[in-house]
C-alpha cells in the first residue's frame, strides 16, 4: 500500500512495485540466511566464547540493518527476521541464553523506540483529528479486526468463544508506531498533505486498544468462561508415594497439580487417584511444547536424584522465578552435592534433614499427609503446640487458594480459613480432624 501510494503516476505502476517486492525479498533473504548461518556456525564450534555470544548477535543484528539498507531500501527489517529465524532453528546449546537477552533488550529497546517516535510529536496534532479520526478508530477495532479473524480462523476448529475473544484483545504497539514514523514523512515528501495525520492516528488507535482490552479482558474473558483463575499451581517432578501423596491432598484442595516422571509405571498410582500427570522427561524439547504451564506458578523437584533436581530448578528458575522453584535436601553424606553452588539449586524445601530417604522411610513406617484448616481459637502457633516434632508442615494453602511451601518466609500473613498440609504418622484424616480436633 505504501508503494501505492509513492509510485502512483508512474508507469509501468504494477511491474515496478512488484519487482521492488521482489527485490526486497531476495536482498533481505540472501543477506539474512547468510548472516543466521555464519553467527550458527561460529557459535557451535566455539569460535565465539559464551560471554560473548550475546553482544556479537546484536552487533551482527544493528550491522545486518544497516548494510542491507544501504543497498536496498526497507529491506533492514525483513534481512534481521530472517536471521533470527535461522538462528532460531540451528539448534544451537545456548539458544536458551541468547533468547532471554533478546527479551531483555527487547524491553528496553521498544520503550526507547516509543520515545524517540513520540518525540516530535505535538499535543496539537492529536487535538486536530476530527470525526473521521474517530470513525476511523471505531471502523479498525469493531469491523476490521474482528472481520480479519473471522476469515482467518475458518475450518480451524477454534471455539467460538475464543475467537470472540481474540477479535476483541488485540492491542497494536511497536510496529505500527515504527511504520507510521516511517512512512509519514515519505508520504508528506510526495506531496500527501494529511499525511502528517498518519502517526497521531496509529498512536491514537495505540491508546484506544490499550486502554479497552487492557481494562476488558478480565471480564470479558471471565464471561466467555475462558479466564485461567488466580489459583497457584504446582508442578511436582518425580513420581514417589510421597509426591504422589501430596499432589491428592493439593487436588483436595482445588490447586492445580502436575506430576511428571519419565517412568510410566512410577505414574500408576497418580493416574489411578486421578491427578493430571507428565508421562516423558520434564527437561525434553517435547516438555516445554506439550506441557501445559499456565496454571502453574511452583516448582517441586522431588526425584532422588539431588543433581537432577537442581538441574530442573536452574532450567525452570527464569519462567517461574527463583522463588518459586523448591528441591528435596541434599543426603546429608553427600558432600559433592552439599558444595553445589546455590545459584544452580532451588531452595531447599522442609528442611535440610528430611530428605528423599527420609522421607520414604517415614512412608512405609506408616507416616501420611494431614490437613489443618486454622480458625480463629486454633491458630498456627496452636498448630505447632499439638503437632511438635511428630509433624512436618509442607504446604499453606491460603482462603484465597494461594500456595506456599515451608519453610515459609512471612508466617505472619498465616489466618483464619488457612490450611496447613503437614505430613506426620498416622493414616491421613478428614480435613482438621487430626490436629484441630
Amino acid at each position: 500500500m505504501f508503494e501505492y501510494f509513492v509510485s502512483a503516476g508512474n508507469e509501468p505502476f504494477a511491474v515496478d512495485v512488484i519487482l521492488t517486492l521482489a527485490l526486497v525479498l531476495a536482498v533481505a533473504t540472501a543477506f539474512g540466511a547468510g548472516t543466521g548461518f555464519g553467527l550458527g556456525w561460529l557459535f557451535r564450534h566455539g569460535h565465539v566464547p559464551e560471554f560473548l555470544k550475546s553482544p556479537v548477535m546484536l552487533a551482527a543484528v544493528l550491522a545486518l540493518y544497516a548494510v542491507v539498507n544501504h543497498f536496498q531500501s526497507e529491506a533492514g527489517l525483513m534481512a534481521v527476521t530472517v536471521a533470527g529465524i535461522v538462528l532460531a532453528n540451528y539448534k544451537l546449546r545456548s539458544i536458551e541464553e541468547l533468547r532471554r537477552f533478546k527479551e531483555y533488550i527487547t524491553i528496553f529497546l521498544v520503550s526507547c523506540v516509543f520515545i524517540i517516535l513520540t518525540a516530535d510529536m505535538e499535543l496539537a496534532s492529536l487535538q486536530n483529528l476530527d470525526w473521521r479520526g474517530g470513525a476511523w478508530l471505531a471502523l479498525v477495532i469493531f469491523v476490521i479486526r474482528p472481520l480479519s479473524v473471522y476469515l482467518a480462523t475458518v475450518g480451524t476448529g477454534i471455539d467460538r468463544r475464543e475467537r470472540l475473544l481474540i477479535s476483541w484483545i488485540a492491542p497494536r504497539g511497536i510496529v505500527a508506531a515504527a511504520v507510521a514514523g516511517l512512512f509519514a514523512p515519505r508520504l508528506i515528501d510526495n506531496g500527501y498533505a494529511d499525511a502528517d495525520q498518519l502517526l497521531p492516528l496509529v498512536f491514537s488507535l495505540i491508546a484506544a486498544t490499550v486502554v479497552l482490552h487492557g481494562l476488558s479482558i478480565g471480564f470479558i474473558s471471565r464471561r466467555l468462561d475462558l479466564a485461567a483463575g488466580k489459583t497457584d499451581g504446582l508442578l511436582i517432578v518425580g513420581a514417589s508415594p510421597w509426591s504422589i501423596g501430596l499432589a491428592r491432598v493439593l487436588q483436595d484442595l482445588e490447586i492445580p497439580t502436575i506430576v511428571s516422571d519419565a517412568g510410566w509405571n512410577h505414574l500408576r498410582a497418580a493416574r489411578m487417584s486421578g491427578l493430571r500427570t507428565h508421562h516423558g522427561h520434564i527437561l525434553s524439547e517435547r516438555a516445554e511444547q506439550t506441557l501445559e504451564m499456565h496454571e502453574v506458578s511452583h516448582l517441586l523437584a522431588a526425584t532422588n536424584n539431588e543433581a537432577y533436581n537442581a538441574l530442573v530448578c536452574t532450567r525452570f528458575a527464569p519462567e517461574l522465578g527463583r522463588d518459586k522453584v523448591y528441591q528435596l535436601p541434599y543426603l546429608a553424606d553427600d558432600e559433592e552435592a552439599g558444595e553445589m553452588a546455590r545459584t544452580v539449586r532451588g531452595k531447599i524445601v522442609l528442611g535440610d534433614e528430611h530428605t528423599y530417604d527420609d522421607l520414604m522411610r517415614r512412608h512405609y513406617a506408616g507416616w501420611a499427609f494431614h490437613q489443618t484448616r486454622l480458625t480463629e481459637d486454633y491458630g498456627y502457633e496452636d498448630f505447632l503446640t499439638r503437632a511438635g516434632s511428630e509433624a512436618i508442615p509442607v504446604a499453606l494453602v491460603t482462603s484465597k487458594k494461594r500456595l506456599d511451601l515451608f519453610p515459609l518466609h512471612d508466617i505472619e500473613d498465616i489466618g483464619e480459613g488457612d490450611v496447613i498440609i503437614s505430613y506426620r504418622k498416622g493414616e491421613a484424616s478428614p480435613e482438621g480432624k487430626s490436629m484441630a480436633g
